[in-house]
């Protein structure tokens, strides 16, 4: 059964969604699968597709004198083979941060490359028509800077306010699978697992003890609906650890956790549309290395706090592209531990808020640009009684040229 367009871009987005690493330096990303070679392959399409951005984040903290700020440089290559047979996508990433706080008391400053990663997902068609499977696998390559010395280490900076909180964090790969069923011509269902192995690096130059996260599986699903107006889906996802390590000696395990997320997009009026997405993640009492006992031990009370999030975005099309605004809103409901920065991250709200454009040619060539302004509130920290408050700007500029 040939892979219809419509059913095509659904399974490939579904794929996407749920078995794709992101494209940040802190999780795996994508590794090649095999050639595959159908027997009675059609003429095939191919698409080829280049994205160069640039991002800058700035933020200060209120009535005091913590600041910082954060620069990436990021060169993106997207391949696409399509046949009747078979959908192959690949895609990777590298790039480059400079990362800087300015606080007179705590200053600090690291740059480097990123870590380079890559995905490749290959979908296949179905005699039935209306299932598709498909494989996924990535990789994320450490030729970014895992180790920090010295002040360098200060420019480790919230995730919240910055795009990347570190350089690099060594050798990571991820598999996975899944299919798409096809249940009607607006209705379809995803279905997918993905199992991820953490490698080690050292992440203290001055303390030089191997660290390294505990391998993640991950199982999914997700329900689209499309009509001719839009687009709507909702999913569910559940993810699992195991125990995250120090020079091979098991010390802390993160409880199970799961995030039921939605979409939903409605095109109106002459080119305009409204986007929303959202998601509700919840997690499990962590556990730890109790050396007492010589065994792990589950915490008292649940440490990890929820996390909300909800975004909204209008944009109008023109004849020269499309602008708009969007807006979005992050809450943490409690304190939560970062392993990998090492930070305790209090429970807080975020906003951001901004315009964006699209300057679009005949040639397939596109720029983008993003402002969106930051504030986040902390609430008050039980043990200081402090309540902080942040200011921010995130900006960036793309240019995008397809084939």
């Amino acid at each position: 059964m040939p892979l219809r367009l419509p059913h095509l871009r659904k399974t490939f987005f579904a794929a996407a969604l749920l078995c794709a690493a992101p494209y940040t330096a802190q999780q795996p990303a994508p590794n090649s699968i095999g050639p595959f070679a159908p027997a009675h392959a059609h003429a095939a399409e191919e698409s080829l597709q280049f994205e160069y951005e640039n991002r800058f984040y700035s933020w200060r903290q209120l009535a005091a004198q913590e600041r910082g700020h954060q620069w990436t440089s990021l060169l993106t290559t997207q391949y696409r083979l399509m046949t009747d047979a078979v959908m192959f996508e690949y895609a990777n990433r590298v790039g480059f941060i400079r990362s800087e706080r300015s606080t007179p008391w705590r200053p600090g400053r690291a740059q480097g490359p990123t870590d380079a990663t890559f995905n490749a997902t290959l979908t296949f068609a179905t005699a039935q028509g209306s299932l598709f499977p498909f494989l996924t696998a990535s990789a994320n390559l450490p030729i970014g800077r895992s180790t920090l010395f010295g002040r360098e280490k200060n420019a480790i900076m919230d995730g919240d306010l910055v795009g990347h909180t570190r350089l690099g964090e060594g050798l990571n790969t991820q598999i996975g699978g899944g299919v798409t069923w096809h249940i009607d011509d607006r209705w379809s269902l995803t279905t997918a697992a993905t199992y991820k192995f953490s490698g080690p690096y050292v992440p203290d130059g001055n303390f030089p003890f191997r660290f390294q996260s505990g391998d993640e599986i991950v199982a999914s699903t997700d329900l689209v609906y499309e009509a001719e107006a839009g687009r709507a889906s909702i999913g569910f996802r559940f993810g699992s650890q195991t125990n995250s390590r120090i020079e091979d000696f098991d010390f802390f395990r993160p409880g199970d956790g799961w995030t039921v997320f939605g979409t939903a997009a409605h095109a109106f009026g002459e080119g305009q549309q409204v986007e929303a997405q959202w998601s509700v993640t919840r997690q499990r009492r962590n556990h730890f290395f109790d050396p007492f006992t010589g065994s792990f031990e589950r915490e008292e009370a649940r440490s990890a706090g929820d996390i909300l999030q909800l975004g909204v975005n209008w944009s109008h099309a023109r004849q020269w592209g499309r602008w708009g605004l969007a807006g979005s809103v992050l809450r943490r409901t409690a304190n939560g531990y970062d392993p990998k920065s090492d930070l305790f991250i209090p429970a807080r709200t975020r906003w951001l808020a901004g315009p964006h454009l699209t300057l679009a040619s005949g040639s397939g060539a596109s720029f983008t640009a993003r402002a969106q302004a930051m504030r986040l509130n902390e609430d008050r920290v039980f043990l200081t009684g402090q309540t902080r408050r942040f200011i921010g700007a995130q900006l960036s500029l793309s240019a995008n040229l397809e084939f």
